[in-house]
């Protein structure tokens, strides 16, 4: 049986494929309000990564790390503009989809940026243009996939 996380209101949802929620998780905090959530992802240690895009400019975009009950335990909002998916690493750092600056990023849990897609061009010189995902493949390869052409850039 497989299972998703999706997002009802202020809550996380765990929604068999079958038919049906089979857990769900309200958000304690008040104030914690989704604008634009984008991707989520359920990490080994049972916390669940939500990417958050923000409003319709972008402003206020995150990726939060949350608990079972729903606490926030690691968030990264400073510099992010219209974010689209995270997804942490072996190494312990998160891979960001910053879609709004154009870049991929990788920061550690103190939110230091360690690498940077705007630092390196792409295999036909081009650089990246409006990333929406980012996949870690193996060390030093990433998926990108974005949703503009970047033939004529």
């Amino acid at each position: 049986m497989k299972t998703v996380a999706i997002w009802v209101s202020l809550m996380i949802a765990m929604a068999v494929l079958s038919g049906g929620i089979s857990t769900a998780t309200p958000l304690p905090d008040a104030a914690f309000v989704l604008r634009n959530p984008h991707d989520v992802d359920r990490l080994s240690n049972g916390h669940t990564l939500i990417t958050d895009g923000g409003d319709p400019s972008g402003r206020q975009s995150r990726v939060i790390e949350v608990d079972a009950a729903g606490n926030t335990t690691w968030s990264l909002a400073a510099g992010l503009d219209f974010a689209h998916s995270a997804e942490r690493l072996p190494n312990g750092n998160t891979l960001i989809s910053d879609t709004g600056h154009d870049r991929v990023i990788e920061v550690t849990p103190a939110g230091s940026i360690v690498w940077n897609s705007q630092t390196v061009a792409l295999s036909d010189g081009s650089t990246l243009s409006y990333p929406n995902d980012a996949d870690w493949l193996s060390a030093g390869n990433y998926l990108l996939i974005t949703d503009r052409d970047v033939s004529s850039q």
